[in-house]
């Protein structure tokens, strides 16, 4: 029986997932390969021609993203499982460009699962299940929701399995994948820094939880794009925060004992996306119009959009810059965020980030 249901989340959670090493596991791996359904896309085809297609060239992604590791594991030659990439970047890009991000979900091997059809979750649903997942558990990082989409299908298509008295050689094996995230981690294992680092930084705009391979691998791809110090800076490194992570990311990100968020140059000043700060650090946001409230820990902070002052704890602060937002997303200075978040800020020239040391 598959018993890959970790294993197997695709690259949505880690770009770099924790994967089968005995070769029991590489044995059930090559057994969903075996069991993939067969797909032909004409190389001459740039994008899907709609939804459902795009569905099925981001599961074809995905599996050929497993034939690339299973060929790596097996020690094919390189030129074997590059191929494996390449396509599987090909069609990711071809979804990205014309649908952009989505997180999809089904169960695996289709020939049998398949009935049961898949789920599909777009960044904004992402995050506002996101959130949902963070008032009940320790932030900043529990399992992403496509871990609960999928143990949902899998168990909606055992119960009615069970309920038709039908019987199945291999349980019901949810697969996640990213169409971003696919795109990202097979341009950076087939060398095309420029572009590997230009969909990590994507992938970690849209994604809204924080994982340190993405972060580790834009750090090794901007090394080989940039001269040595002439890093951009691009990330803000959020130190001291009580990470309490599941997944294969949990190690790395308690080594580094920090998260990364992206950051915004604007006008000679950076800029920190106020929201996905606050899920990691705690603070609430209320909102009615332009003006915000944030709460710390032990401070209230009244913001104004487009505004250069501020109120903490009734004083009256001037920002050096201003409030200003894009979408859904407030951006505040980030001398200000580390002023009211009690961080000390350290600035890593050429490096690609800056820390914030927030208080023990």
């Amino acid at each position: 029986m598959l018993r890959l249901i970790l294993a197997l989340q695709l690259v949505a959670v880690s770009l770099s997932i924790a994967v089968a090493t005995t070769e029991n596991e590489i044995e059930e791996l090559w057994q969903v390969l075996k069991y993939r359904p067969s797909v032909h896309i004409p190389k001459t085809q740039k994008y899907p021609k709609d939804l459902e297609e795009a569905k099925r060239w981001v599961k074809e992604a995905a599996y050929l993203w497993l034939e690339a590791l299973d060929a790596k594991k097996r020690g094919k030659p390189k030129s074997v499982w590059q191929a494996y990439y390449q396509e599987a970047a090909r069609l990711t890009k071809g979804v990205f460009n014309k649908f952009g991000e989505f997180y999809l979900i089904w169960l695996a091997p289709e020939n049998d699962w398949g009935e049961f059809g898949d789920i599909i979750l777009y960044p904004e649903q992402l995050r506002e299940d996101y959130e949902e997942i963070l008032k009940s558990s320790e932030p900043p990082m529990p399992i992403d929701p496509g871990f609960f989409y999928g143990e949902m299908l899998q168990r909606e298509a055992l119960r009615a399995v069970k309920q038709k008295g039908k019987k199945y050689k291999y349980l019901p094996t949810p697969f996640e994948a990213s169409v971003i995230a696919i795109l990202a981690d097979a341009l950076y294992y087939l060398g095309h820094w420029r572009e590997a680092m230009e969909a990590l930084e994507k992938a970690m705009e849209l994604i809204p939880w924080f994982n340190p391979f993405t972060f580790e691998k834009w750090i090794e791809c901007a090394t080989k794009v940039y001269r040595k110090g002439k890093l951009p800076t691009k990330f803000l490194l959020v130190q001291n925060l009580k990470i309490h992570q599941t997944g294969p990311g949990a190690m790395s990100a308690q080594k580094m004992k920090g998260v990364a968020l992206l950051l915004r140059f604007k006008k000679g000043h950076h800029y920190v996306p106020l929201s996905r700060l606050a899920l990691l650090v705690g603070w609430k946001i209320e909102r009615e119009g332009k003006e915000i409230l944030v709460k710390t820990q032990d401070r209230e902070v009244r913001l104004e959009v487009e505004s250069r002052m501020a109120y903490v704890n009734g004083f009256k602060v001037k920002l050096n810059g201003f409030v200003w937002e894009e979408g859904k997303e407030v951006w505040l200075p980030l001398q200000f965020v580390a002023m009211i978040g009690k961080g000390k800020l350290k600035w890593e020239k050429g490096k690609g980030f800056i820390q914030m040391v927030l208080p023990e």
